[in-house]
């Protein structure tokens, strides 16, 4: 009896110290030990987009043209309109047989040289009807004050025509040089100008009132034009001449074998032309592949294009000066 309540109580004791945690090992709950993910990603590099450029818009050269009448018209983008014709009997048919381009410059002959004046540095164009011989019938002044005289606005050579071009109130203009008397420019021309040049050699061009222009940069050029002859409006520079005397015998010459030419100042405008060499001896006859020289010249503040044909009325041009 006495071993029975042992049994009991000693139960009850185990039922206690179960449910007050003692009497035994302790069981551990699981702890999470996992730490929070870490974003190791890298963020994309933010390139910086610089803005696109703004072209720098052509200048519109807007002008008060003044015809033969005395009506005056403003004429906005004026340009020159140049044209070549070149169809013959024979000719290419893939080849175009006429090419049209246009200028912002005016090439001005004077009877010696021509000169190409670009519209932004004119102050004033003064065009005169006169005797086709007068080297000084029309006349541009540069913003400077320089005034360049000369017999005529290259209008056409050979079959290439030219015509200022622009619009107007009533629609695009087409005039030729010969027909307006002035044009003064809406625009403020610029005080300096530069050239761009491809030539490496010097001249002196003697002109027939005694005075000289110093050729810089010069060349021997000739006219770029297609298989069928059109122009196309550019020039074409060559390292030498080839010079065929009129007795028929062919050189090839450099810029240094040549001392000077000396140019026949008639009214024919001949091609031929007397070589001197450096050695002093003359030799008379034509050049085969280029038609004439070109270089740049000092205009006041300004340096221009200028061209020397074989068909002038200047007196010489002297090489490596």
């Amino acid at each position: 009896m006495i071993q029975r309540k042992l049994q009991i109580a000693i139960g009850i004791v185990l039922v206690i110290l179960a449910l007050s945690g003692c009497g035994g090992p302790s069981v551990a709950l699981p702890t999470s030990t996992s730490v929070p993910p870490t974003n190791t990603s890298i963020p994309p590099t933010i390139t910086p987009v610089p803005p696109t450029p703004t072209a720098t818009p052509r200048p519109s050269f807007d002008v008060l043209l003044t015809d033969r009448s005395g009506a005056q018209t403003k004429v906005t983008s004026l340009k020159v309109h140049v044209h070549d014709s070149c169809k013959g009997f024979i000719y290419y048919v893939s080849v175009p047989t006429e090419t049209d381009f246009d200028w912002e410059f005016i090439r001005f002959f004077t009877g010696e040289y021509e000169v190409d004046i670009p519209f932004e540095i004119i102050q004033k164009v003064e065009v005169k009807v006169g005797d086709f011989l007068d080297d000084k019938r029309d006349s541009i002044m540069l913003a400077d004050g320089t005034v360049i005289q000369g017999k005529e606005i290259m209008e056409a050579w050979g079959d290439i025509d030219t015509m200022l071009t622009g619009e107007t109130d009533l629609g695009t203009l087409q005039i030729a040089f010969e027909d307006i008397s002035e044009m003064t420019p809406l625009y403020e021309p610029k005080s300096t100008y530069i050239a761009s040049a491809d030539g490496t050699e010097r001249a002196i061009l003697s002109l027939q009132d005694g005075t000289e222009l110093k050729l810089e940069n010069a060349a021997f050029y000739r006219q770029a034009r297609n298989e069928n002859g059109c122009y196309v409006g550019n020039q074409i520079y060559e390292t030498s001449m080839m010079f065929e005397t009129t007795g028929g015998s062919i050189y090839d010459l450099t810029w240094e074998k040549i001392d000077s030419i000396s140019f026949r100042d008639d009214l024919s405008y001949t091609d031929e032309f007397d070589l001197i060499t450096p050695s002093g001896s003359t030799y008379s006859g034509k050049a085969k592949n280029i038609v004439g020289f070109e270089g740049t010249v000092a205009f006041g503040s300004y340096t221009l294009t200028v061209r020397v044909r074989f068909h002038t009325v200047a007196k010489s041009l002297i090489f490596g000066r």
